[in-house]
Parts: C-alpha cells; sequence; structure tokens
C-alpha cells in the first residue's frame, strides 16, 4: 500500500480528445447489451492504455526514473496504432474489465520491452505476462459472468498517435481512482 514516501504509478499512452469522442460513440449500442455484467464504466478523461503498471514506488525515484526514461524514450520513433476490438480482459475465463484492444502492433511491443528494460535497473520487476495492450473501458462491479454473444465486438478502427507516453500517479479514494499526469516523455518524432 502506497505511504507518504511511495505513490503508485504507471506508464501509459494518453488518448486523444480526438479520439476519445470515436471510440465512446462506438461504445453507445454496445452499452444496453452489456447492462446485465453490472459495469462501472470508467471516465473518459481516465482512458488510457497502459504499457506498464509499476506499482507503489519511492517519491525519490521519480526524478532519477524519469531522466532514464526520458533519454530511452527518445530514441524510439513515433507512431501510430488502432484500437479494433472490445472484449473481456484478460480474458473471458477470469475477466477483471472491458476493453479496448489494439491490433498488433510491433512498435507499441517495442515501446513496452524498452520500458520493461529500463525499469529493472530501478528494482521493477520484469512483465512475468506477454505484454497486451488495452484501454480500460469498464469494470465489473458485481458477478462476473460473461458468456456473451455480443463480444468480442469488432470497432470501426479509432487510430491513435502515439508521440509520446506519460507517467502517471494513481490515487484510490472512496469515489474511485483519479489518475494525474506526473512526467510526459516525448519519442523521436
Amino acid at each position: 500500500m502506497p505511504t507518504a514516501q511511495n505513490i503508485r504509478v504507471f506508464l501509459a499512452i494518453s488518448i486523444a480528445q480526438t479520439a476519445s469522442p470515436i471510440l465512446y460513440r462506438q461504445l453507445l449500442p454496445l452499452k444496453p447489451t452489456l447492462e446485465k455484467y453490472n459495469l462501472r464504466w470508467i471516465p473518459q478523461q481516465n482512458w488510457h492504455i497502459t504499457v506498464k503498471f509499476i506499482g507503489a514506488l519511492p517519491a525519490g525515484k521519480i526524478p532519477f526514473l524519469a531522466k532514464e526514461l526520458t533519454a530511452q524514450l527518445r530514441q524510439l520513433p513515433s507512431f501510430e496504432l488502432e484500437l479494433k476490438t472490445i472484449d473481456w480482459f484478460p480474458n473471458t475465463v477470469e475477466p477483471i474489465m472491458l476493453a479496448a484492444i489494439p491490433a498488433p502492433c510491433e512498435p507499441l511491443n517495442r515501446l513496452a520491452s524498452c520500458l520493461d528494460k529500463t525499469l529493472t535497473h530501478y528494482g521493477i520487476p520484469h512483465n512475468s505476462k506477454p505484454f497486451r495492450a488495452h484501454l480500460s473501458l469498464a469494470r465489473h462491479k458485481g458477478a462476473k459472468d460473461t458468456t456473451s454473444q455480443h463480444l468480442p465486438a469488432s470497432l470501426s478502427p479509432v487510430k491513435i498517435a502515439v508521440s509520446q507516453v506519460e507517467l502517471y500517479q494513481s490515487r484510490l479514494e472512496k469515489q474511485g481512482v483519479y489518475y494525474s499526469k506526473l512526467v510526459s516523455f516525448k519519442l523521436m518524432s
């Protein structure tokens, strides 16, 4: 659990203000068919594609980590990804959330790998599972029966230009989860 000296952080790609409404409009027809799943929808302003969850990190490490990530990420080129599917994440057997899933994207995989390698120098372990990008749309509030003929659902591709990665702080409060950007890291143009 985070303490006054630790903060809960993760690295993610923000969703552009132009892409967010496009994705939202495509979700509208699905929402009535998903009501039976007792979902808590995540507000659009919190939408992001998680690239690396770090967890509780001593606040004093942030400036050093930021310096290292700035140097590493400016060597990676900007790229574009497409959100193409809505499905249960991580799977239908043990779903945690409803998510928009990007099409396979090698530059995104390279980004995740670079972050994973860089963070091991700061005592943050490698991901034990293969990287699978997702944009969280809703979380279960109760029962997790996900048997549905409506999912996975295809999207008209929602394009997202990726030119930077953000380090976010995540604060768990009674009213929900709040995210705030701490540092932005630009990719090579």
